[in-house]
């Protein structure tokens, strides 16, 4: 008698189930129908195993129960197995997931002082940089918070380098220029000015994509230097889709004459950046609770669980052909293609010599989890090629010179970035290229 109560609240449960993520999906936005629908038939599958194991008898019922209890027991206990291996608890003391590194980076900054890399947009402005001459409190990859003292223009800087009469390099990138997460000096571009003793100017900046990269470079481009390395990374693509909905970057690909004045707004910028700081620090509590709330639901959804095996299933699928799996819009290349061509003309333009860095994701080129970008890369090179750019293929020279290139990304995080000595491996091929030419 037990047992068909326990079957037929089963078969109820799973019928609701069903129920309700058809209606989500029907209120869901245009991209995401679906997502939620096939949610629901995970549901269904289950409400018409529950109703046919109904009608047997109770011996197989005893049976199916003691199965059906066992796998659930069992993935709920790998899925604790999941969170406690990554760190993740149910309480946002932790640094693996982005509320929790939110919280981290706040305490510090009131610990030490400083502010967060974070820069400004809105419907009239774009920093493209972060506060001027301030401390840096920049990210924890290591098990400490990389800090730094921007410069003049809130990048990455000793402040007198914008004084030099000439300037010999510049870098251009996302995190893995801006430095992500070293301490001062450790940074790539540091590093390639101490090899060199060159006059380098870094103007990368975390999370930018192609175009942001391109603004960076038509506002700050205050001197013609002999060499830009323009650093490409994995997800740049989807980066450059994000950038083509702001209006502000837009206008840099569409008007070559179009500037924000940014130098000469400095004021301006930082008062703003001031104002974004106090909103940055005083939603501590909000995301506190958010990421209590959202961790427990995930581990009652079996988040990482799921996550885990539809990863292995995509790899098996992919494995084996990853060579031609092409993850990019076709526009959207065509758009990076052609800011490819802007950023040549103005290296012709000021006799600057143009160098592609490709700097590979831990997780995407040396472990047989996440996405692979080959493609996309091919066609890359392909495109500088055709455009005389030179290339630095720092994937290609990591598997040519260490057995275990873990050894290059920090131990607590080898998902994005260098560590020291990645980004002084990195340095070195940059020197070398300068040397050779």
């Amino acid at each position: 008698m037990k047992i068909n109560i326990i079957i037929k609240t089963l078969f109820y449960f799973s019928l609701i189930g069903f129920i309700y993520f058809l209606f989500k999906d029907f209120r869901a936005d245009p991209g995401l129908k679906g997502y939620y629908k096939s949610q629901g038939y995970f549901f269904l599958i289950f409400a018409i195993l529950f109703l046919t194991i109904n009608f047997l008898n109770n011996k197989i019922k005893n049976y199916f129960l003691i199965s059906f209890l066992s796998i659930v027991i069992s993935l709920f206990l790998f899925e604790f197995y999941i969170y406690y291996k990554g760190g993740i608890k149910f309480f946002p003391d932790n640094k693996n997931t982005w509320e929790n590194k939110f919280l981290s980076l706040q305490k510090e900054i009131k610990d030490i002082g400083g502010f967060p890399s974070i820069s400004i947009k809105s419907e009239n402005l774009m920093s493209l940089s972060g506060i001027s001459n301030s401390k840096i409190v920049l990210c924890n990859e290591s098990g400490f918070f990389a800090t730094y003292k921007s410069d003049r223009n809130g990048f990455r800087n000793p402040d007198n380098v914008w004084d030099k009469n000439n300037i010999d390099v510049i870098t251009l990138g996302d995190s893995q220029v801006h430095g992500d997460c070293v301490k001062e000096g450790n940074d790539v571009t540091s590093q390639i000015r101490n090899l060199t003793n060159l006059n380098i100017i870094n103007i990368g900046w975390r999370g930018s994509g192609p175009l942001r990269q391109y603004a960076n470079f038509r506002e700050f481009m205050i001197k013609k230097p002999n060499y830009i390395f323009w650093w490409y990374y994995e997800t740049d693509i989807f980066n450059l889709e994000k950038e083509l909905k702001n209006k502000i970057l837009v206008k840099y690909l569409e008007d070559e004459n179009f500037t924000q004045d940014l130098l000469n707004r400095r004021k301006e910028i930082d008062s703003l950046i001031l104002e974004e700081y106090k909103k940055f620090m005083e939603t501590t509590f909000k995301v506190a609770n958010v990421s209590k709330f959202k961790n427990i639901i995930n581990f009652i959804k079996l988040y990482k669980t799921r996550q885990l095996i539809l990863t292995k299933l995509s790899y098996l699928s992919k494995a084996n052909n990853y060579k031609d799996i092409d993850l990019s819009n076709d526009r959207t290349l065509q758009v990076y293609f052609e800011i490819v061509d802007k950023m040549k003309k103005l290296a012709e333009k000021n006799n600057s010599k143009l160098v592609l860095v490709f700097v590979p994701a831990f997780k995407y080129e040396f472990s047989q989890n996440g996405i692979y970008f080959k493609n996309v890369k091919k066609k890359m090179f392909n495109k500088m090629k055709e455009n005389n750019i030179g290339i630095i293929d720092i994937e290609k020279l990591i598997k040519e010179n260490y057995i275990f290139p873990n050894v290059l990304y920090p131990k607590l995080s080898t998902e994005y970035h260098f560590n020291k000595k990645g980004y002084r491996f990195v340095a070195e091929q940059v020197a070398k290229y300068i040397n050779n030419n």
